[in-house]
């Protein structure tokens, strides 16, 4: 809590646990990401959690078989669940298309 001008703010961050594996389709994701606009997602986890989500998002919606504008859709949803920007995350997706473990290289930021 904090004290502005005799006004007490609250600011306590909630946490809210998703079970995602219901979003199994590219229309499910594309209401999750209209319906949360303006929900403010931040990562949570170790960097190989996130990893290993990344992975099993590709797998489960079969990524590499989408048309272009529904790839879109499941990279905006990695990068608000993740906090990977675009070129990072698409780096990541390319490594776990071609089967790759999603293990941090030295020397490289993701």
């Amino acid at each position: 809590m904090s004290v502005n001008d005799e006004v007490w703010v609250d600011r306590y961050p909630m946490v809210i646990e998703m079970d995602e594996h219901q979003l199994n389709t590219v229309a499910r994701l594309r209401i999750f990401l209209d319906v949360t606009q303006e929900v403010n997602c931040e990562p949570q986890g170790e960097v190989s959690k996130r990893h290993a989500f990344i992975a099993a998002v590709v797998v489960r919606l079969r990524y590499g078989h989408l048309p272009r504008p529904d790839k879109g859709v499941v990279r905006r949803y990695l990068e608000r669940n993740t906090g990977y920007s675009r070129a990072p995350l698409k780096c990541l997706v390319r490594r776990a298309r071609a089967g790759e473990t999603l293990a941090k290289r030295p020397g490289l930021p993701h």
